[in-house]
């Protein structure tokens, strides 16, 4: 995506159609992107400082707390989305469609701890995950921000609806569970994942089942 992205006029635009701003105000798209993007660990005050030294704007903490709504991740999501949106050249979109997915993790102000709460026994008291899918054969992409304690394994069982005959799906470990592959298999879809090193395989031969030795399929002395 070009830089064109990050003019004030388009941020501005995207702020509008996700309603983060709803009318005119001192605070734009710009300035509502830099926040979430450089200010996350800081508090609605340290915001407000930032604000005053980076753009030279008077805004309190109080109107920057009215300001982190649902809408402010709207906006970010409809960013990030515009950002990755490449549509690939129609030469290099044969064959299969391949979805992949993961995730990541960060720390947010405590303040939003409620709304946002982080991971037990990761000294993150609040924090957010972003799940992200990228369709290569389209170009298309899918971002969701959850709060960071929602796990990848449940994150796998709301995709079970949208799960296509035909596409590749690839996913890390954090995703893997029987009943996922299982219904991946049901609709004559195709996954590669991570195993846990634990997990053992058995292909269904001649109506028996037989351990899989994946050291010995991939020529490889030892375990992996």
């Amino acid at each position: 995506m070009s830089s064109e992205l990050f003019e004030p006029t388009v941020l501005d635009g995207l702020a509008r159609k996700t309603e983060a701003i709803q009318r005119k105000r001192k605070v734009g798209g710009k300035e509502l992107l830099d926040m979430a993007l450089f200010d996350g660990d800081q508090s609605f005050n340290g915001m407000s400082m930032q604000l005053m030294r980076r753009d030279g704007l008077d805004i309190s903490k109080q109107a920057l707390h009215q300001r982190h709504h649902s809408n402010m991740t709207k906006f970010v999501q409809a960013v990030f989305e515009q950002l990755i949106a490449v549509e690939l050249p129609q030469e290099q979109t044969q064959g299969l469609e391949i979805r992949i997915k993961d995730s990541t993790r960060f720390a947010l102000p405590e303040v939003i701890a409620e709304t946002f709460p982080g991971t037990k026994g990761s000294g993150m008291k609040a924090g957010a995950s972003v799940q992200f899918e990228f369709e290569i054969k389209s170009g298309k992409s899918d971002i969701k921000v959850t709060p960071a304690n929602a796990n990848d394994q449940g994150e796998s069982h709301l995709d079970k609806a949208s799960i296509q005959p035909g596409v590749l799906y690839m996913r890390d470990l954090g995703y893997t569970h029987l009943s996922y592959m299982n219904n991946i298999n049901k609709v004559k879809a195709f996954f590669i994942n991570k195993l846990c090193p634990k997990t053992t395989i058995y292909l269904l031969k001649d109506d028996q089942y037989q351990k899989l030795e994946l050291s010995k399929l991939q020529g490889i002395t030892g375990g992996i």
